[in-house]
């Protein structure tokens, strides 16, 4: 059956300020991943796409240095 998918994940940074916290956050990961809660940025569009969803809209909303990226698909 027809349907949409919202998601919001830990993404990529698209400001100076964003990139430097998930580098960071990155360099933390990698270190110790259960530190971080097992969290890391991913992309979810190609995941979504792959998947066979279509009319994916994405948007990145970085609130304190944080980027999550915000995704709305349909299947």
């Amino acid at each position: 059956p027809p349907g949409r998918v919202v998601l919001v994940s830990l993404t990529e940074g698209t400001t100076l300020a964003s990139r430097a916290v998930i580098g960071a956050w990155k360099s933390f990961y990698r270190l110790s991943p259960l530190s971080m809660g097992g969290c890391r940025p991913i992309r979810l569009t190609h995941a979504l796409l792959k998947a066979g969803f279509s009319r994916v809209q994405r948007q990145v909303v970085v609130q304190l240095g944080m980027p999550s990226e915000v995704v709305v698909a349909q299947w």
